[in-house]
């Protein structure tokens, strides 16, 4: 197994909820690119990515945050409320059974929790197949209070 640096990919925004959230998709829509708008088992689901592509994880964070703090009432009434927030950064690695490190650094992390997201990371292999399921990490983004 060889340790390589991940190439960075995008960064999604995917959000759960049982209300409608149509009025959050409006909010966001001069903004990103609605990737999917689906309901399944009682849910409404819907995937972002950013209009600009950020150059790392940490841009396609701050930039997600940023929209989310600047939310009219109604839609972050909705987000926040919402069963999930999550930020879903997809890396890529040359080759299946490379491992990868990727850094963030601690303000972003700080940044998706004070908005109630969590971090996930998908990684696609070389094959461009992202992972299974019960290979994808999820990362709480919680920070202790100092």
């Amino acid at each position: 197994m060889v340790t390589v640096r991940p190439d960075f990919i995008n960064v999604d925004l995917s959000v759960a909820s049982r209300a409608n959230l149509e009025p959050l998709v409006a909010a966001l829509a001069r903004h990103t690119l609605l990737l999917a708008s689906y309901r399944l088992r009682g849910r409404h689901h819907v995937r972002f990515e950013l209009n600009r592509q950020p150059t790392n994880a940490q841009q396609g964070i701050r930039a997600f945050a940023r929209l989310v703090r600047t939310l009219p009432q109604t839609a972050r009434r909705l987000w926040n409320r919402a069963r999930s927030r999550d930020f879903d950064i997809g890396i890529g690695v040359p080759r299946r059974g490379d491992s990868a490190t990727l850094e963030l650094p601690q303000d972003v992390v700080k940044l998706a929790s004070s908005v109630r997201g969590q971090i996930h990371v998908t990684v696609y292999a070389g094959n461009g197949r992202g992972s299974p399921p019960n290979k994808r990490l999820k990362l709480a983004a919680r920070v202790d209070k100092e």
